[in-house]
């Protein structure tokens, strides 16, 4: 695997509204009122400015450990309004800024008395429902019988009786649900298929045999899946903090130290979604060795540039985790009879302005939001198919966006070899099979008459030429002028100058037959022309 110090970065830029950060000696700070970023590794810096008037990001991703942030930084940041995070190597999201939302302590109260009441309990009924739901999307346009399986998973939990019935149900259902996944290949360029390790071709089973759950990944796919699952708990953190929520009360995870129990409840619906998200980036991409590194310890990390590619599908996780927040909300608030608002959405606003027109209302479905529903709106295809890198297929080098190659410029004539002798394997494939069938297009009557009336012709002229020039040959000569340039030429040109089948010309460039002198002086005055001699065949 390739080290993490030698790891090029990309050009440091916003890109889709982020704006990744990453290195060692990480810098932000401010200066002459600017937001002043600089990251890189040792000599290579990397350094970028951004105004207050600019609005071209919405989140500033910091990926390390090394470094500093200073504080008039974070103010700067929260008077923009640019969400924070910063994410170690493992893909552990360590700190979020928190947005000055709403600041309502009957909310609060409403939500930390939740797991006490019937609002908990029909709360992480609801998540767990929308979760399986999407599960079984996920599973029906893939595995069948898995869908079978787990969704009669479904009908049971509106028998549940208890939290503790719920978290079994959920934990069944996902076991069955990443069994149907686990054979699931993951694409590497040729030159890293024989560099990685054993067990990184496939998804694999989602528990890691490092401990704390799935949270160390010990193979690529589960790596990629954790870093996704890390940035929509970035936005699910948000989120719940600009509703003035706190994000370490849950209802479904229990309260632990040092853990966002709640965002983790809202990320339960939408991870679904980010698993479609996930296998749709598998099929359509190109992986390469020097992605990843793999610890001391079998843990396997991600690294630049695809950690910035991933970073860049914040967008989508903001837009689906910013209804769940509001939902969640909304249920604590009906529990405490106060109003609710919905600054993430801004749906109320919308709704306002049904004489100015609903444009912005359309972000929404309204048909399935209620007290209890969690909206899960559909991701942009657009912002989607932006995020995916697109790599050579065989030396796993960076493509330009958008061109819809599979090779680079360097691979490219190896790529048409391969494709040759792909179609030359799969049509000898074809005519076994027909010859097998009894149906040889070779043998059938028009086939017999061409290959008669081509051979009485090629007789003739063999015969006519041996009239003039006599039947003695001079097989050294052959051998000595003709056959080195005979290497040199393709098959075509051979079909062009002999006028002979191609089979016929493979088999003497091959050796395996010898060309009659009729065609000796024509393959001559050709390397003549070319200016090629023997000795050129080497």
């Amino acid at each position: 695997m390739q080290q993490e110090a030698t790891v090029t970065y990309p050009t440091l830029r916003p890109r889709s509204g982020v704006l990744v950060v990453d290195g060692y000696g990480i810098a932000i700070r401010v200066h002459r009122g600017r937001l002043v970023v600089s990251d890189g590794i040792g000599r290579e810096r990397r350094t970028h400015e951004l105004a207050r008037a600019s609005r071209k990001i919405r989140r500033l991703v910091l990926l390390g450990h090394t470094g500093y942030l200073t504080l008039e930084a974070i103010r700067w940041l929260s008077d923009v309004g640019i969400g924070f995070c910063h994410i170690d190597r493992d893909g552990r999201l360590i700190a979020t800024s928190a947005f000055a939302g709403r600041d309502d302590p009957r909310l609060r109260r409403s939500q930390a008395l939740a797991p006490f009441t019937g609002v908990g309990f029909e709360l992480a009924s609801e998540l767990v429902r929308r979760k399986i739901r999407g599960q079984l999307q996920v599973l029906s346009s893939r595995d069948a019988k898995g869908a079978a399986a787990v969704k009669p998973l479904l009908s049971q939990l509106g028998d549940a009786a208890s939290m503790m019935d719920i978290r079994r149900i959920e934990a069944a259902a996902a076991v069955e649900y990443w069994q149907r996944l686990a054979s699931t290949e993951l694409r590497f360029d040729r030159v890293s298929a024989a560099r990685i390790p054993e067990g990184w071709g496939t998804l694999g089973q989602r528990g890691s045999g490092l401990g704390a759950g799935a949270r160390l990944a010990t193979n690529a796919g589960n790596a990629i899946l954790n870093y996704c699952y890390a940035l929509a708990e970035v936005e699910a953190r948000l989120g719940l903090s600009a509703m003035g929520l706190d994000p370490g009360l849950g209802v479904l995870h229990t309260d632990q130290k040092a853990r966002a129990s709640l965002a983790l409840d809202v990320l339960e619906p939408i991870r679904p979604e980010v698993d479609a998200w996930f296998l749709t980036f598998l099929e359509n991409n190109t992986l390469r060795s020097n992605d990843f590194h793999e610890t001391r310890q079998g843990n396997c990390r991600i690294l630049a540039p695809l950690t910035h590619v991933l970073a860049e599908t914040l967008p989508v996780w903001r837009r689906l985790a910013a209804p769940a927040a509001e939902d969640v909300a909304r249920a604590f608030a009906r529990d405490a009879d106060i109003p609710v608002h919905t600054p993430l959405t801004e749906t109320r606003r919308s709704e306002g302005r049904r004489n100015a027109g609903r444009a912005r209302a359309s972000r929404v479905d309204e048909t399935t939001r209620g007290p209890q529903a969690f909206a899960m709106s559909a991701m942009n295809p657009d912002a989607t198919e932006r995020s995916l890198v697109e790599r050579c297929a065989i030396c796993g080098s960076d493509l330009p966006r958008a061109s819809r190659r599979k090779f680079c410029d360097q691979c490219l004539p190896t790529s048409q070899l391969l494709r040759t002798e792909k179609l030359r394997a799969a049509g000898q494939q074809a005519l076994q099979r027909m010859r097998n069938s009894g149906d040889d297009p070779a043998q059938t009557a028009v086939a017999k008459q061409k290959r008669a009336a081509s051979s009485k012709e090629r007789m003739l002229a063999v015969r006519a030429w041996e009239r003039r020039h006599g039947k003695a040959h001079d097989w050294d000569r052959y051998r000595a002028e003709v056959v080195p340039i005979l290497s040199v030429l393709t098959v075509p040109e051979l079909v062009s100058l002999t006028g002979l089948s191609r089979h016929y010309c493979w088999q003497v460039r091959a050796g395996k037959k010898r060309l009659h002198p009729m065609h000796w002086h024509t393959v001559l005055d050709l390397a003549w022309d070319r200016g090629l001699s023997a000795s050129d065949s080497t």
